[in-house]
């Protein structure tokens, strides 16, 4: 899987632990979404805290990140994390636009909900998404590999479903 090579951080003795990349080993289609996230405003349902544009990892600070699966688009927009703590401050909207290349389509399908966590490896953040409503969607989840600092993936691999069976495509999106 993608997220064995997420190496681990070393960051010296600490009684407390990180929630790093130890604990995601797996692909996302055998884990599940840990929901968390900022304070929020009742009225608004927009995040209490506000963070500045430094605040966020490289290309991490509220941009899309688009590539092409099979002649499709898929964008994740907007994807946001923290650069000190990597937390997800915001879940992304996943666009497919298909036939993109064939047809050169330009226009998305609706969006669709997901829930992002991240891990925080030595040299890279494993950035995985989980769509929702996947009963109505073909795609599950992605995982990515993303280099600290970085506007492309490292690696990505996006998992669907066809005929009950589950698949994996490549998937290394780029910062647009």
């Amino acid at each position: 899987s993608l997220a064995a090579n997420l190496k681990p951080r070393t960051n010296g003795f600490s009684l407390i632990s990180d929630a790093n990349a130890s604990g995601a080993l797996s692909s996302c289609m055998v884990d599940s979404a840990r929901v968390g996230g900022q304070a929020k405003n009742l009225a608004s349902g927009k995040s209490v805290e506000l963070h500045q544009t430094r605040e966020y990892l490289a290309g991490m600070n509220g941009r899309a990140w688009a590539g092409l699966v099979n002649g499709h688009l898929v964008t994740l927009s907007p994807v946001k994390v923290l650069r000190d703590d990597v937390t997800v401050t915001e879940n992304p909207r996943v666009y497919i636009t298909r036939d993109y290349l064939s047809k050169k389509n330009r226009q998305a399908d609706a969006p669709v909900a997901a829930i992002a966590n991240a891990w925080e490896g030595e040299d890279n953040i494993l950035y995985r998404v989980w769509l929702q409503n996947d009963k109505q969607q073909a795609i599950s989840c992605i995982d990515l590999l993303v280099p600290k600092d970085a506007t492309r993936a490292q690696q990505g691999q996006l998992f669907y479903t066809n005929h009950s069976a589950a698949w994996m495509a490549g998937y290394t999106p780029v910062r647009s």
